[in-house]
């Protein structure tokens, strides 16, 4: 534990038991929890990646570890969370998380309407496998009839566990992660570890790959984007920033520039691969060079090989097996007779120090900071309400009735300014939200010709059949909803960050009116209101567009050449316009609803401010109120002077 982080919270507990009943209760309340908060602080790393890329074996080096296993496949991998030990769930206990029988069904739907199959029920699927003939199947059709088989595989073992969190002993962890036919029935999977990111505190998140079918992984993916104290990224070396890569990263860009933090670190893995430091500093300048046409301006890249620096852990831990020195020694260029480096001289060309001390500075230390900041905040805050409730005390006594019927004229005055500035947030919510939304709505529109040239490209348009052309323009309707759901997210947070700001300074208004006239505040704890993440869009399949789709692609030449490109655009793009301009509004009326029903809250905790100046007080009541508060005081200095050192 930092002694810092100690001393911070030893001073907010003791501030705290001065306060005990007291008017101050709330605010002793919220500063005993945030002591809490800052001792049992802990932070999240969350590792994206496309499948393939290494996020796996990024992580095992990070906990100096060989346990994750390579996920089978994107389509069956489920979310993995390293944590830190505690007393309930000690070091290596294994947490699996089954799906649920409707998630599975939804998955499973999915997966058939991909295919062009009915949507059948769960026992159904060994049937429906047995009619497909995999060597018939288009490419980008073949990942859903592999989740189906998997499945099935699993249907009889793992469909009654459905639901259930499973414990199992760490040997059987590979299995859950590694075994297609037991992967694709696991959501997540928790995994107590002690290492050195537990001992900070922090949990590592190895996610699923970002170009997974599933419209569950990109909920997910998106959460930890929003959520995680740090974000790390790893792209391949041989395929650095290919196209799975380039959705994820224009979401992660829009999401963190809403969020106005610096906490994402790039990683190319594999970079040990590169002939020449000249070749690897000029596939980290394409990297960066990408990176900012997708908004993230100062990106944080590092090159490094996960998979040296791991063999370098485990032959410091004597792990290492014989049978790998032949790839050890491939991966160093070495010749049969020439030795082994060193360790540290691994870990040194692993490039993976510079990393892990980038990420704890960005995971831990950033947020030990802004924790100490704002605890030290509170205690400045909490002295000031001190000193201004006892002097309101003080006139009350004095001055009596007067003071009380001047205290109500001036709480109805605050209670209408507080019922202005809500009504005042939400005409600036909704007419901020209608321009954002509306730009959002542009940037899609702008991005139709490149959607509609990925789904409708040469490469899957060979015949002009209508099978071709239904698969094409089933992949244009997913990645315009794609796209549309990412900006509606970004955009949501942007709202979200404006109306929390605004909550966050009336509540510091309140309790400071409070203070000043001797009133009890309603002190709550800093938490964002609970808005929802804007469900995923689905478009749907128009008849009159599908027809168009069908007749555009029957004569192939005419189409590659842009006859028929051409005229199926405007249809195209009517379509794509229609149905997000209508999601957006949706996604907009969900969010004003939730803020109306946030502010009818906070309106009945202000007349709480009214009730309590118009009860009647005794003169004896108030000085004891005054005593406590006085009590208090005294007992101050010391703390005041304690807290000098922390300046």
């Amino acid at each position: 534990m930092n002694k810092e982080t100690l001393r911070i919270a030893e001073r907010l507990a003791r501030v705290s038991t001065l306060l005990a009943n007291t008017d101050l209760e709330s605010l002793r309340a919220n500063l005993s929890q945030r002591a809490e908060r800052l001792l049992n602080q802990e932070s999240t790393i969350a590792v994206f990646g496309a499948f393939s890329a290494g996020k796996s074996s990024l992580i095992n080096a990070l906990v100096l570890r060989n346990l994750l296993p390579v996920s089978p496949n994107p389509t069956t991998a489920s979310i993995n969370r390293i944590m830190p030990p505690t007393d309930e769930f000690p070091h290596e206990t294994v947490r699996v998380f089954m799906k649920s029988a409707a998630q599975v069904q939804d998955e499973v739907a999915n997966a058939l309407q991909h295919l062009g199959l009915p949507v059948v029920d769960l026992s159904e699927i060994p049937r429906v496998i047995a009619s497909i003939v995999r060597s018939e199947l288009q490419p980008e059709k073949r990942a859903y009839d592999s989740f189906l088989r998997s499945l099935a595989r699993g249907l009889t073992r793992d469909r009654p566990f459905a639901g259930e969190v499973r414990n199992v002993p760490l040997s059987e962890f590979p299995t859950y992660v590694a075994r297609e036919d037991r992967a694709v029935w696991v959501e997540r999977i928790d995994l107590y570890l002690d290492s050195p990111f537990a001992k900070l505190g922090v949990t590592l998140v190895d996610t699923p790959g970002s170009n997974s079918i599933h419209a569950r992984h990109t909920d997910l993916a998106f959460q930890f984007m929003r959520d995680a104290d740090a974000t790390v990224f790893v792209t391949y070396y041989n395929h650095a920033f290919a196209k799975p890569d380039r959705s994820f990263l224009r979401q992660l860009g829009m999401v963190k520039d809403a969020l106005d933090t610096d906490s994402m670190l790039f990683v190319i893995n594999a970079s040990d691969l590169a002939a020449t430091p000249d070749e690897t500093g000029q596939v980290v300048s394409y990297v960066r060079q990408e990176l900012q046409k997708l908004g993230v301006r100062t990106p944080q890249i590092y090159p490094l090989s996960s998979q040296l620096a791991m063999f370098a852990a485990m032959i410091d831990s004597d792990t290492f097996p014989e049978e790998a020195t032949g790839a050890l020694r491939k991966r160093l260029h070495l010749a049969p007779d020439e030795p082994l480096p060193s360790v540290e001289e691994m870990k040194g060309r692993s490039g993976i120090t510079p990393f892990y001390e980038a990420l704890v500075a960005l995971a831990v230390h950033r947020l030990r900071d802004e924790s100490h900041r704002r605890a030290k905040a509170e205690l400045t805050r909490a002295a000031s309400r001190l000193e201004a409730g006892i002097a309101a005390l003080g006139a009350q006594i004095e001055q009596g009735d007067t003071y009380q019927r001047k205290r109500l004229e001036e709480s109805y005055a605050f209670v209408a300014q507080m019922d202005e500035d809500l009504a005042i947030e939400a005409m600036r919510l909704k007419a901020e939200g209608e321009e954002l939304f509306h730009h959002a709505l542009q940037r899609v529109r702008f991005a139709l010709p490149e959607l509609s040239a990925g789904a409708f490209h040469v490469s899957t348009l060979r015949s002009g059949s209508r099978d071709e052309a239904d698969q094409a323009y089933r992949a244009w309707r997913s990645d315009v909803a794609e796209r549309a759901t990412q900006e509606a997210r970004a955009t949501s947070l942007r709202l979200l960050r404006m109306v929390d700001q605004g909550r966050g300074r009336r509540l510091q208004a309140h309790l400071d009116f409070c203070a000043r006239e001797g009133l009890v505040g309603q002190e709550t704890l800093e938490k964002a209101p609970d808005y929802p993440v804007p469900t995923a869009l689905a478009i749907d399949s128009a008849p009159d567009v599908e027809r168009a789709v069908q007749r555009a692609v029957r004569d192939i030449q005419a189409f590659i050449e842009g006859a028929g490109r051409s005229q199926l655009a405007p249809i195209l793009e009517a379509q794509a316009v229609n149905c997000v301009e209508s999601y957006f509004l949706s996604v907009l009326r969900g969010f004003i609803d939730v803020h109306s029903e946030q502010s009818r809250t906070e309106r009945a905790d202000y007349l709480m401010i009214v009730q309590q100046a118009q009860a009647p007080v005794r003169d004896g009541e108030l000085r004891q109120r005054q005593e406590r508060l006085l009590a208090a005081r005294a007992a101050w200095p010391d703390e005041r002077e304690a807290l000098e050192g922390f300046e």
